[in-house]
């Protein structure tokens, strides 16, 4: 899957882009315009939907990618003329443009990212529907509470990865029906990425775990919670399941393998209390504000959504994975006083969410902000840290940050809760 060279490796960064698109519009590729073609800038970052294809042939073939469209090389100039890489059959590539029988097009190998011009009847364009609508998440009851759009989204972090860039094109090409920290949405159009299977919890599996989370809160150890009886929580927790609204938890199956070694794990994830408390509006909806639209200047609600690792009947949380995998390394101090981090359990972030990129698992959260620092214990007075979005990746049981990706509160979605009288 890796782009092959034949004489050195080019190689193009999907850059940023700040043009809104309506989830609704789709511009797909563009039409052979002959000069005018050739002369459009084309951003891989999915802002902009992209089409995907397949490149044809057979086995064995090598099909060239040009860096300067043939039709308009110059004989003279011999490197723009030269194939610089190519792809073999079977590869997945996106195209940006096509122009007089060629297309323009970005392969995402394993290690570097490749653009260049292939010939159109190369390819095999795939069947996708994008941008993405993975529906209405149940998570947020029976009404819709803002205008379904795509959102986009900046990359401030792993510009050139490959997951990171496959992952940018994820994000701006599906339909959110909420703000991003209330919750990414599944999609797996985009090459590489598989779905994964999110079934809710039962309401005996929630509450037999709720108490545990409260536990892990206040004393660190969720160990003992387990069995405890608390009448209130019980009626706060079959009320929110009855009407369909927080706190929610649903699992992951089958279990994944988030350490990256071959040994799955169950785990959760859990929103609402007693994770966080209970908000009076929904996520992402800024109250005091005329129509409840957020903006950086009005912040939207935030609901706390947090993973833990659970035994094999998901009936207890494993306090020692759910740290390894899912505690702030400073509990989100500075990294200067990480002494001084207190022993009850911090989370990562605020909102956490899993992905499979080629056999690969990650996780991602936005940051919590607000003074508390990000996963390498920097940025504390960083002002939007909070609208910070990062990916991480454990293997060899060590977690690094490898993406970063940042969001726009002034881009957020419409709401169409009634405004206030």
């Amino acid at each position: 899957m890796v782009a092959r060279c034949w004489y050195r490796a080019f190689t193009s960064l999907a850059a940023s882009a700040v043009l809104t698109v309506p989830f609704a519009a789709f511009a797909g590729t563009k039409p052979d315009t002959s000069e005018g073609c050739l002369q459009e800038k084309i951003e891989f970052d999915g802002i902009v939907p992209l089409k995907y294809a397949v490149v044809t042939g057979q086995k064995g073939d090598k099909v060239p990618l040009y860096r300067q469209h043939p039709g308009s090389c110059a004989s003279s100039d011999s490197e723009a003329c030269t194939a610089a890489a190519y792809v073999v059959p079977a590869d997945d590539v996106a195209v940006g443009k096509k122009c007089d029988g060629w297309s323009y097009v970005q392969f995402i190998g394993k290690t570097r990212i490749t653009t260049g011009w292939i010939k159109t009847e190369s390819l095999d364009i795939r069947k996708t529907v994008l941008p993405f609508d993975d529906g209405r998440p149940s998570l947020i009851g029976d009404t819709e509470v803002f205008v379904p759009a795509t959102i986009p989204m900046k990359i401030v972090r792993g510009k050139g990865i490959p997951v990171c860039e496959a992952y940018l094109q994820r994000l701006n090409q599906t339909v959110f029906h909420w703000a991003p920290y209330c919750g990414r949405p599944e999609n797996d159009q985009i090459p590489g990425f598989e779905r994964l299977q999110r079934v809710r919890l039962s309401p005996e599996e929630g509450l037999a775990l709720y108490q545990q989370i409260k536990s892990l809160y206040v004393t660190g150890t969720a160990s003992l919670g387990l069995g405890v009886k608390n009448p209130t929580a019980e009626k706060h927790y079959k009320y929110g399941q009855a009407s369909k609204n927080w706190p929610d938890a649903w699992r992951l199956e089958p279990a994944i393998d988030l350490g990256n070694d071959g040994i799955p794990g169950n785990i959760i994830i859990w929103s609402g209390e007693p994770d966080g408390p209970a908000p009076s509006f929904p996520c992402g909806v800024a109250p005091g504000v005329g129509d409840y639209r957020e903006t950086r200047e009005s912040p939207g609600v935030q609901m706390r959504q947090t993973a833990y690792v659970t035994s094999d009947d998901y009936k207890s949380i494993d306090d020692s994975k759910t740290r390894e995998f899912f505690a702030h390394p400073s509990a989100g101090m500075p990294a200067s006083q990480a002494s001084m981090s207190p022993a009850r359990f911090f989370p990562t972030g605020d909102s956490v969410g899993f992905f499979k990129f080629r056999d690969q698992f990650y996780f991602d959260t936005f940051f919590q902000g607000d003074g508390w620092a990000d996963f390498e214990g920097h940025r504390e007075k960083l002002p939007d840290l909070r609208y910070h979005l990062a990916v991480l990746h454990r293997e060899k049981n060590v977690t690094r940050e490898v993406c970063e990706y940042l969001y726009d509160p002034d881009r957020s979605l419409v709401p169409i809760l009634p405004a206030p009288q």
